[in-house]
């Protein structure tokens, strides 16, 4: 038989005997076959970069913009306020992105938009470095912000990219739990290299109990801006693939045996329906009940998150390397747990699994306000972090299957809109940190309102079939 060439869907076959993909060099026996498993192996080495690209992005910004900035900053003005309001205007910044973020993200090409963000985000971080540098911390007022926007353009983006490039069920929840425990394990290394750079400089336990010094804080977060080029570049090796479409949708389409079946689809169906008002599908209902709920506790969560590190280095006199190794345990135990969704998904379904963690997390975070022993708070603020951040990919997968393609950059959007509130609410928290010269109260506040968004959730328990986690 001749061989011959064509030109398929971007990619070259050699026809004879067996087809072949000269730009992924596959074999196999069908032209449909060739194709699936080049879309196939794309889609995975997509998810590969995505995944590796938000773990060097977490490790930047828990370095350059994380505790040891809020530490910094109330090192160098003695003020809870100023730390509240700079996260403010962060918040104000992201709340007012939020929306542009979300239709760039759906208007343009994706897989265009993050590799020029990847190019144009060395800017803001530079910036960054700057002006911590210099000590000209009013200026973070501005650069602040626009690191944070960068950023929230990037995970929009990849988000959505992410969310297109795997299967819906129990594949989608997987890769989503397997991205953010690697997220969670950037965290974890980002405070092992601030104690790496802390001992360089000759730093030592011994003689810098209770005492952070300003030089030392200002070299920790410089090097966290010099992250970012080990994996941000990574974003210029991603392929263009169609986004995958669901299972019943695609038998719907083909007219596969499945689809000749008596079966409806469970985002289709309506609920809230009140009088002559039909009410609204499940596809849309689900997934705005989610985001509501997560905004709700967000808003909760922000009052204390800034200050967990400052609770710490005052309440226990933890020192410096004392909070790397904790705020490294943090995120390792957040991914271990994470790591472990699928498997308890299998069993209890994701919206069953996701309101159990929502329960424990903030009875575990009142306990904590009630120990003053260093040696006992500390795990049991591990194990606080872990199931207070395990159920936000299931979460996600939830809201990637109810939502098309087209829409889910406006979803990913959210995030911005929702982590403004979350910093606009450190402000209230800072209040009564100073009024009760104590961060104890704040954190009694949080766990009440974060149990209290539990009853939001409940319809998505109602709504959701089991079947879909499968």
């Amino acid at each position: 038989m001749v061989a011959a060439t064509v030109h398929v869907a971007g990619t070259s076959e050699k026809l004879g005997d067996s087809l072949i993909c000269e730009a992924c060099g596959i074999e196999a026996p069908s032209r449909d076959a060739v194709l699936q498993e080049c879309l196939q192996r794309r889609r995975r080495r997509n998810l590969q970069i995505i995944t590796w690209i938000n773990f060097g992005n977490t490790v930047t910004m828990q370095m350059l913009a994380g505790p040891f900035l809020d530490i910094y900053l109330f090192k160098i003005t003695g003020s809870n306020h100023l730390v509240g309001a700079i996260e403010s205007v962060r918040g104000i910044a992201q709340l007012v992105a939020a929306p542009v973020l979300g239709l760039i993200t759906d208007r343009f090409d994706r897989y265009r938009l993050i590799k020029v963000q990847a190019v144009l985000h060395v800017l803001p971080t530079a910036l960054m470095g700057i002006l911590i540098a210099c000590d000209a911390y009013r200026l973070l007022f501005l650069a602040l912000p626009l690191y944070s926007v960068s950023c929230h353009l990037g995970n929009t983006t990849r988000g959505a990219l992410l969310a297109d490039n795997v299967e819906d069920g129990l594949q989608r929840t997987r890769a989503l739990s397997r991205n953010f425990s690697m997220q969670y394990v950037g965290q974890a290394i980002a405070p092992l290299l601030q104690f790496v750079v802390l001992l360089s400089m000759g730093y030592s336990h011994g003689s810098s109990v209770n005492h952070w010094q300003l030089p030392e804080l200002r070299r920790t977060l410089l090097a966290g801006s010099a992250v970012y080029l080990i994996a941000e570049p990574a974003s210029l090796l991603l392929r263009a693939v169609a986004p995958v479409v669901s299972a019943q949708t695609t038998a719907q389409a083909t007219g596969t045996p499945e689809a000749s079946q008596p079966q409806t689809d469970w985002r289709q169906e309506r609920v809230m329906r009140c009088g002559s008002w039909s009410g609204l599908p499940k596809m849309w209902a689900t997934p705005a009940a989610v985001e509501v709920t997560y905004f709700l506790v967000l808003c909760g969560s922000g009052m204390s998150t800034k200050f967990y590190p400052l609770f710490f280095a005052t309440d226990f006199g933890m020192s410096p390397l004392g909070l790397c190794l904790l705020q490294s345990a943090e995120p390792l135990g957040v991914a271990a747990l994470s790591r472990l969704n699928p498997l308890i998904v299998k069993q209890l379904g994701r919206a069953q699994t996701a309101t159990l963690f929502m329960a424990i997390s903030p009875i575990v975070l009142i306990s904590i306000t009630c120990m003053h022993q260093i040696a006992l708070a500390a795990p049991v603020f591990v194990l606080r972090t872990a199931t207070a951040r395990a159920y936000i990919p299931l979460f996600q997968a939830i809201v990637a299957t109810c939502v098309p393609s087209r829409h889910r950059g406006k979803f990913a959007a959210l995030q911005a809109f929702r982590m403004s509130f979350f910093s606009a609410s450190a402000f209230l928290g800072a209040m009564l940190a100073d009024a009760y010269h104590s961060y104890r109260p704040a954190f009694v506040v949080t766990a009440i309102w974060q149990l209290a968004c539990i009853v939001v959730f409940i319809p998505v328990l109602v709504w959701m079939p089991r079947e879909s986690d499968v």
